[in-house]
């Protein structure tokens, strides 16, 4: 059965073709998930994710480091206007 609207294709072969790369992807992850490929890339994700947490605790406007930083940038802005 022919659709007029698609020519020759039908309604249905039409919603499949578009499903298709969704449905390789959906594969592709659901290998990377049984294979231990996959939960090592999981591991590494969380490893990354922790320590860009740390970082932003740290380094962060109200982290520690912060204040550290900008007062030795003003010492060293201090020292370049006062030579000047």
């Amino acid at each position: 059965m022919y659709c007029a609207l698609l020519g020759d294709r039908s309604l249905f072969s039409a919603a499949v073709e578009t499903a298709e790369p969704r449905i390789k992807v959906l594969h592709e992850i659901r290998g990377y998930l049984r294979d231990e490929r996959g939960a090592e890339i999981v591991e590494w994700v969380i490893v990354c994710v922790i320590l860009a947490l740390i970082a932003v605790a740290v380094f962060g406007p109200a982290g520690p480091l912060n204040a550290a930083l900008q007062a030795g940038i003003q010492r060293i802005a201090n020292i370049i206007n006062s030579t000047s």
